[in-house]
């Protein structure tokens, strides 16, 4: 009897402090975090002109102890994320696997490399780089830089781990069972909340949880009962992801067999699903072809299906934009697609090595950026016929520059037309000289300081 008292008292005073730590958090939703630290351009010695490839890397590094068997080169897939550092555009992460792909079976990965490791980068005259000693992913490899710029997130093997860049402190979240696999992670804009989507058997589930020691669980449900036939295949290739709205307020889902919906965090309720937008069946072209609109709190949701782009409310399930995303080749598909932090262009890269940027208020193309005329040496070349496909788009903080990681293993750094006008000029030079988390602290208006720190300003 007294130890199930305890046990009662325990668990009683956890949901109570649970509770508590949600009022206190809600008070900061809507708006971005904001590093103690200045904004840091893109090293000007290695700027070109635009739609041009500046800089290019493995993202596996040549270090003693990893080698790469060059001859099978073309057998190989490497699954590689990046992401520039909040604030600071010299620097960047990756993280990397390489596999031999099976049709329609689990790749698997080569044995020589070290499976999701995690290397940190720096601009220069010289290309710096440091890897992660230990970082090890059992999944597709995903890292995060926290919004604070001071830590990362990444899914080790079995575990959720966020490191500080010093690597002298880690808070690990273990799996719950033998049978839960972690498959995504993302920190949320406000820097208080870690979204996880974790595999069990068949079914996914997504919680919600509190970045500290305790990793504290604050809501989870599973996503089929969610959305109808969101569940994995007993092959386990499927891909999930999921992105945080600019207010921290809600949650979008995505899967390869072309779902993709929203859920509110609080409680995590469901609000919006791609099949009720549509009298016909339209799926994502796959998980990662869709982005909120950073200028609005999170009603604006943009997304690819097979051959066009998409802008939709979410709050009231309408379409705002559909245009056609071009292609020469009329089988090419669509790889990814990011907004640039001030939400002023939509990037859509394609299987043609191409990097379109449109206008998300009436859907023009702007410019293209083509892999395929680029220098030999930087260039994206044909492998088995196809080209590499791009797996992640990363905008710097100004937009001047877009990060492509690829599989073929390289992150490409390519040259964005910059934003020249009086505006935006004048912002990237406040945030060179006064830190991020001290010009909410200038007299300045509300809407003005909103401009400067890439608020959501409406809805």
């Amino acid at each position: 009897m007294a130890v199930e008292a305890l046990r009662r008292f325990r668990d009683g005073f956890i949901m109570i402090k649970a509770e508590i730590r949600e009022v206190k958090l809600d008070k900061y939703d809507g708006k971005i975090y904001c590093p103690a630290r200045k904004l840091t351009p893109f090293p000007a010695c290695r700027q070109k002109s635009p739609g041009t490839i500046v800089l290019m890397f493995k993202a596996l590094p040549t270090l003693p102890g990893f080698t790469v068997n060059e001859s099978n080169l073309s057998e190989v897939m490497w699954w590689v994320d990046c992401q520039f550092m909040p604030y600071n555009d010299s620097e960047m992460v990756t993280n990397v696997t390489a596999y031999i792909p099976r049709p329609y079976m689990t790749p698997v990965v080569i044995s020589n490399l070290v499976q999701g490791m995690v290397c940190t980068w720096r601009f220069g005259e010289n290309l710096g780089v440091s890897f992660w000693r230990n970082t090890r992913s059992a999944t597709l490899p995903k890292v995060d830089y926290y919004p604070d710029a001071k830590r990362i997130l990444y899914i080790g093997s079995g575990q959720l781990h966020i490191t500080d860049l010093d690597r002298k402190t880690t808070f690990t979240k273990d799996k719950s069972s033998l049978q839960q696999n972690f498959r995504f992670c993302a920190p949320s804009p406000n820097n208080l909340y870690i979204a996880v989507i974790a595999r069990h058997s068949t079914q996914f589930e997504l919680t919600v949880l509190k970045p500290d020691v305790i990793m504290l669980t604050l809501d989870q449900a599973m996503c089929h009962m969610m959305c109808k036939g969101f569940v994995g295949t007993r092959r386990y290739t499927e891909q999930v992801e999921c992105k945080w709205s600019p207010d921290s307020a809600y949650i979008a889902l995505s899967s390869t067999f072309g779902m993709l919906f929203v859920v509110q965090r609080r409680g995590i309720k469901p609000h919006f699903n791609i099949r009720n937008l549509f009298k016909s069946d339209v799926e994502l072209a796959n998980a990662r072809v869709f982005d909120f609109d950073p200028r609005y709190r999170h009603s604006m949701l943009a997304f690819c299906s097979q051959n066009h782009l998409h802008v939709c409310n979410i709050d009231t399930s309408s379409l705002v934009l559909e245009v056609s995303v071009h292609c020469d080749d009329p089988v090419a598909g669509i790889d990814c697609l990011s907004y640039n932090k001030a939400g002023t262009v939509i990037a859509v890269a394609t299987s043609e090595a191409c990097i379109h940027m449109y206008d998300p208020d009436d859907g023009c193309m702007m410019y293209t950026m083509d892999g395929r005329v680029q220098s030999q040496s930087k260039g994206m070349d044909l492998i088995n016929g196809s080209y590499p496909t791009i797996l992640r788009l990363s905008f710097s903080h100004t937009g001047e520059q877009v990060a492509s990681a690829s599989t073929d293993g390289f992150v490409r750094v390519w040259q964005a037309r910059p934003d020249m006008s009086l505006q935006n000029r004048c912002r990237n030079t406040i945030l060179q000289l006064v830190a991020a988390n001290k010009v909410q602290l200038l007299p300045l208006p509300s809407k003005l300081l909103a401009y400067l720190l890439h608020w959501p300003s409406s809805d």
